[in-house]
């Protein structure tokens, strides 16, 4: 029960007072403290979209049959956990690219901190997963985010606040970009070695292998309809 009332007040003070809660964190103390909190978050969030994920899926198995057998053979569970665990993982890995590019970006407007600074601090401010799950005002949450790491930012490097929002905005957008390339070659990849684009390259190779064997013989009828 400590542990829990601990974190609704680290929750508390970085959602309602973060220039307070910035001014007295300890920015040296270590990985524990911010990957917990951000685990937390983290397990919230998807939670919340493999509940969301596993309702939409059994919504449509009542009117999709592929899908009602599906699950039928694998079990709402197995949706369910790999959807969760997905999320999860993703999660973590994402805030950890993300912290890495924003300390790249923070070291070129001039901030004085290291990696473990920028993750502490942003880390607090992905406290908005808690809530940015919820379906139309999650976006909201999430422009919140950038309030509380230009304020955690600027305290963990000692730059104006303006140069602490402007390198996480850097660093998500960097990696978004990363992940589109990243997403569009793996679509575009499977795109090429789909059944439909061999069967079209398939059908190329042998229409142009008709050209080539009826060639001789539509140039000599040609010949003969000039004479």
């Amino acid at each position: 029960m400590e542990f829990l009332k601990n974190f609704a007040l680290t929750v508390k003070g970085i959602v309602l007072t973060p220039k307070i809660f910035f001014d007295q964190i300890e920015w040296d103390s270590g990985w524990k403290e911010p990957l917990t909190f951000l685990s937390i978050c983290a397990a919230v969030f998807a939670l919340a979209n493999a509940t969301a994920f596993t309702s939409t899926l059994c919504g449509l198995a009542a009117v999709q049959p592929i899908i009602a057998n599906e699950i039928n053979t694998m079990g709402v569970h197995t949706f369910f956990l790999t959807s969760f665990g997905v999320s999860f993982i993703f999660t973590l890995i994402g805030s950890l690219a993300i912290s890495f590019a924003s300390t790249i970006a923070m070291h070129f407007l001039g901030g004085t901190g290291n990696f473990q600074r920028t993750y502490t601090a942003l880390s607090c401010a992905w406290v908005v997963l808690l809530v940015q799950w919820i379906p139309f005002i999650g976006f909201l949450f999430s422009l919140y985010f950038f309030y509380l790491a230009a304020h955690g930012m600027a305290k963990a490097h000692n730059v104006p606040v303006w140069k602490g929002a402007v390198a996480p905005l850097i660093g998500t957008t960097a990696i978004t970009i990363c992940l589109g390339i990243l997403a569009f070659c793996i679509v575009f990849s499977g795109f090429l070695s789909s059944p439909y684009t061999r069967s079209l390259n398939r059908y190329q190779s042998e229409y142009s292998e008709r050209e080539r064997f009826m060639a001789p013989y539509l140039k000599k009828a040609d010949d003969e309809a000039e004479q």
